[in-house]
């Protein structure tokens, strides 16, 4: 526009301010160049945007810690399933809290996170694990941070969610014990730890699954099982990934269950201990350490009797999306994990190549 003889580059936009209401905003660019001009509209524009206005928002944030006092724990984590509650808890007294209670939202930076991450690496170690002392896995604590800062986000409290340090997960091969440990525990194991290893070995059920299941939820008929709850932290919630699934039974499965579940009523638990109760998580890992010890077998835990499953699945050439529909993955990558070799297949190549070449190999 111009004023008088000299021609004026002039910002004019309408936005939302922060109830919802149409309003304008007008005044000279601060540099007169059309580009300078146009970046400046640009960031005033998506400032208007995140905040309301396009001199960014007066309100002050809210530290961390009174943040997950007053919001986070009351409204944000029942949402979460209860084993990620009680891990998250655990996560906040173990430094998140002390470290960023006093921090005010908007102040928790990508750098900030990273500092905290190097201090957990050099953090000595209640229990070693694999003969380390120090150094505490940081991505519970940064994943636990990243919840806590979306919900400031969700709730209105932080203009935008700030970018923060991402870990790759270890590319771990799925050990699994062989079919003859598994043979061993089917043959040896007494009652109902018995039925949980069929459950596990040859259906694919993570332990909260075996725990939930009730007699109703096999059709014996029609040769199949419904995966329908789970326990997390002994409280009954849907299968993992939300959704109930179906696996068919394999007939020595079948057999296992049609005896265990003789005279018991379709609401009855399957898998009850010598009382009438079903087994805590604890107790379900405690049995079969105890059991394998005392039968002079690897010590190997529950998960690992699902992993067999997947393994085998995947080593008799099943099709991947079949092996993620049976065994509950959220995706297909979580299920290709089975397709890769196992420690024990690259051994077994090993092996192979030993035998072919004898007790040695010639070299050129």
């Amino acid at each position: 526009m111009k004023r008088g003889d000299t021609t004026r580059l002039v910002i004019d936009f309408f936005f939302l301010d922060e109830h919802g209401k149409r309003k304008r905003f007008r005044r000279d660019a601060r540099v007169q160049t059309a580009t300078a001009a146009r970046a400046e509209a640009q960031r005033l524009m998506e400032l208007a945007a995140r905040t309301g206005s396009p001199f960014g928002s007066s309100k002050v944030a809210p530290t961390f810690a009174s943040f997950v006092e007053t919001t986070y724990r009351p409204l944000f984590m029942p949402e979460l399933r209860p084993g990620t509650r009680k891990r998250y808890e655990g996560i906040l007294r173990q430094g998140v809290l002390a470290e960023f209670g006093s921090s005010s939202l908007d102040e928790i930076t990508f750098t900030l996170v990273l500092r905290y991450v190097a201090k957990l690496r050099e953090r000595p170690r209640v229990r070693p694990l694999r003969g380390k002392t120090t150094g505490i896995d940081p991505r519970g604590h940064v994943n636990l941070i990243r919840s806590v800062l979306r919900a400031a986000v969700a709730a209105g409290e932080l203009s935008e969610m700030p970018k923060l340090p991402s870990f790759k997960q270890p590319r771990k091969l799925p050990e699994a014990p062989d079919g003859r440990h598994v043979a061993a525990l089917l043959d040896q194991a007494p009652g109902w730890l018995r039925v949980a290893v069929a459950l596990q070995s040859m259906g694919g059920l993570r332990q909260g699954e075996v725990r939930a299941l009730e007699v109703g939820d096999i059709d014996f008929e029609q040769r199949i099982l419904h995966v329908r709850r789970s326990y997390s932290e002994d409280e009954l919630v849907p299968p993992k990934g939300g959704s109930e699934r179906i696996v068919p039974l394999l007939p020595e499965l079948l057999e296992v269950l049609r005896d265990f579940s003789q005279g018991k009523q379709p609401r009855e638990a399957l898998v009850v201990d010598e009382q009438g109760v079903v087994p805590s998580r604890q107790n379900f890992l405690h049995r079969l350490k105890a059991f394998q010890k005392k039968a002079g077998l690897r010590s190997w835990g529950s998960h690992s009797l699902r992993h067999y499953f997947c393994s085998a699945l995947a080593r008799g050439g099943a099709n991947i999306e079949a092996v993620r529909t049976l065994a509950g993955h959220s995706s297909v990558r979580v299920t290709g994990r089975y397709l890769h070799a196992t420690g024990q297949d690259l051994h077994d190549a090993i092996g192979r190549l030993s035998t072919q070449t004898g007790n040695g190999m010639e070299t050129s």
